[in-house]
């Protein structure tokens, strides 16, 4: 049998606990922000200027309650982090509490190019950069929002060159525009 950690807030789940696969049996574990269901409530804050967040997680139970601070920035991150923990919590039998020490311990970094910081030097200006090699619209819309801490906050630069995806640019373009303060499409795969 295997173990299922499911994001509550996410639309169509109700069916999933409701008929679950056969080989799973009955170990699901649930998180969400909002949802009252859920045996974990996190909450995160993002630091864009450091390109970490703050990430807690509290049972609904109240009989565990612990913060850290994890090197990714934006709610869905935060939130496949918090899955992530769940789920070793259930495979281990461990409490997400006794995870924190070797969380911090272990320096995790994300997945590059998925909302990767990229350091930039010290100045006065003291820009935040990010890179996302989102390569669908709906994609590039998540991670614009998951950077836009104030609406229209962000400059877009992304990428649409080669004979591939065609369809895909004016799309894109159209969500790049709608959420970001300027855009510059450039040329990915300069042949």
């Amino acid at each position: 049998s295997g173990t299922a950690v499911i994001h509550e807030d996410v639309l169509g789940l109700e069916h999933f606990r409701q008929n679950p696969p056969q080989d799973l049996g009955p170990a699901i574990a649930s998180y969400g922000r909002s949802a009252i269901t859920s045996e974990y409530v996190i909450a995160s804050s993002s630091n864009y200027l450091s390109g970490s967040s703050q990430l807690i997680i509290k049972s609904r139970s109240g009989r565990e309650s612990f913060q850290t601070e994890v090197p990714v920035v934006g709610d869905i991150f935060c939130d496949n982090f918090a899955a992530a923990l769940v789920l070793i919590s259930r495979l281990f039998d461990k409490p997400i509490s006794q995870l924190v020490k070797p969380i911090a311990a272990a320096k995790l970094w994300p997945v590059p190019g998925r909302l990767q910081f990229v350091h930039v030097r010290e100045s006065v200006w003291r820009p935040k950069a990010y890179v996302d090699y989102a390569h669908t619209p709906d994609a590039l819309a998540k991670a614009i929002k998951s950077l836009s801490y104030n609406p229209k906050s962000v400059t877009t630069i992304f990428g649409c060159g080669g004979e591939r995806d065609q369809l895909k640019r004016p799309m894109m373009g159209q969500v790049a525009s709608e959420l970001s303060k300027s855009v510059t499409i450039t040329s990915d795969n300069p042949r």
